[in-house]
């Protein structure tokens, strides 16, 4: 415990940051994967069957449009 309490000391002294502040940007960066995880495990519960017909069609015209882009590039 009092090693990791010495770690974050030194990676404020690094960042050139207050222990609180470091604290808050390290509560801020854990918010915003917490909430971002929260979103991917929702469209994982959302697309645990597979996709619908209409996905399946979307995603189709997309790949057709893609090839036609490609065709018509001059590389």
């Amino acid at each position: 415990r009092i090693r990791r309490f010495a770690s974050l000391t030194e990676l404020a002294e690094e960042l050139q940051v207050s222990w609180s502040r470091l604290v808050s940007l390290a509560l801020k960066a854990y918010i915003e994967h917490y909430e971002a995880q929260k979103i991917t495990d929702k469209l994982n519960e959302v697309y645990a069957d597979g996709l619908t017909q209409e996905d399946e069609e979307i995603l189709e015209a997309g790949r057709r449009m893609f090839l036609e882009i490609l065709e018509d590039d001059q590389w």
